[in-house]
């Protein structure tokens, strides 16, 4: 039996002789999982219930116009619920073996069905009395219905309501240049460099989350993605100075881990780039580097933006070598392992991480400690 689908890429045979820590690797590994996607599986259980709810107590409307709506909700709603993941499926161009990809539109299809379930069972089950009352009172009826609307839109334009990518956690991994069936020995060498090194820079913390996972991938997914480590979210709502700039120097780390290791970087490190620019725009602002301009308006302001992103950049990545140079020697060691392993969670990064020196005046995102911590 296949048991590829958690992105481990052992079969059956495989898991039954492999060693006593590789099978222990792999259920922290799924404990991991299952808790950093829990709320995935109680949303799953939500839309099921909404589901659930409209089939076990159904009820149809009597007056006319109620019974009209019903109708054509349920056939709008059909053709939405067939024609709207068949069009993302075309879209994305998702591979029929991808597993993250066809989960992500699976879950989509659940999503609007127990939506459209719940519009159902509600028509059904207050439409007559909501009809009545709005030829009662039209007025009022308007009221509500404009006041819900301007609500609604002052909500959603301020941003008030997250986005997916805002409510999920953040992951720093390494990008091939899309899906590939078999990465080749170089793409998982050049992985093991980049994930490694992103992980080096959790030295920094002083002590790790028990569910901390740095993770290659047998076979890359739907989005290309070979490798990762699990992100270190900040619980707080204010983002101190020094946890910003940490949290830039580990996205920083992958691409020059590649340097260090192979003496060539990949382009597997947009996505890194791309939120170390997020950063970077945000800690800018606050002018820990000088005047920077949140919204650039003319051609001298935006030079000015360029150039302060640029000095920072250049400041942080000296940095970065610095600390790879003090550290050569566990850097190696650790890719070495992962290469090995493939999988490395939170006891097995702590041997490597203790041996990490830190250069002078780097950033401490969770304040300063005399040794790391096992605990």
């Amino acid at each position: 039996m296949d048991q590829r689908g958690w992105g481990l890429g052992m079969d059956s045979d495989e898991w039954m002789l492999a060693p006593a820590s590789a099978r222990l690797a792999r259920r922290q590994y799924l404990k991991a999982l299952l808790r950093h996607h829990w709320m995935t599986a109680a949303s799953w259980g939500i839309y099921l219930s909404m589901a659930a709810l409209y089939f076990a107590f159904r009820m149809e409307p009597s007056e006319v116009p109620v019974k009209k709506v019903l109708a054509l909700v349920q056939v709008l709603g059909s053709f939405v619920l067939l024609l709207v993941p068949v069009a993302v499926y075309m879209l994305s161009s998702v591979p029929l073996d991808a597993g993250p990809g066809i989960a992500g539109l699976a879950f989509r299809c659940l999503k609007l069905f127990g939506f459209y379930s719940l519009a159902l069972w509600l028509i059904g089950y207050i439409g007559d009395e909501l009809y009545t009352w709005v030829l009662s009172h039209p007025v009022d009826a308007a009221v509500i219905a404009v006041s819900l609307a301007i609500v609604w839109m002052i909500a959603h334009f301020s941003g008030a309501f997250p986005t997916s990518a805002e409510s999920s956690a953040r992951i720093s991994g390494f990008v091939t240049a899309g899906p590939v069936e078999t990465p080749t020995e170089r793409d998982i060498q050049y992985a093991a460099a980049h994930e490694a090194g992103h992980a080096l820079v959790y030295a920094a913390l002083g002590r790790l989350p028990s569910d901390v996972m740095v993770v290659l991938h047998a076979r890359s997914d739907a989005g290309g993605v070979l490798g990762c480590v699990s992100a270190i979210r900040d619980t707080h709502q204010l983002t101190e100075k020094a946890f910003a700039e940490w949290y830039m120097l580990v996205f920083l780390a992958g691409q020059l881990g590649e340097s260090v290791l192979r003496g060539e970087s990949t382009l597997g490190g947009s996505s890194d780039h791309q939120r170390w620019l997020e950063v970077a725009r945000i800690y800018l602002s606050n002018h820990y580097r000088g005047v920077y301009y949140v919204a650039p308006q003319s051609m001298f302001e935006q030079a000015q933006n360029d150039a302060k992103l640029e000095s920072l950049k250049v400041e942080q990545v000296a940095a970065l070598r610095k600390f790879f140079d003090l550290n050569y020697e566990v850097f190696k060691q650790l890719a070495d392992r992962l290469l090995e392993a493939r999988l490395m969670g939170r006891e097995q990064l702590i041997p490597f991480l203790r041996r990490v020196q830190l250069p002078p005046g780097f950033p401490l995102p969770l304040g300063p400690f005399k040794t790391f911590e096992a605990e």
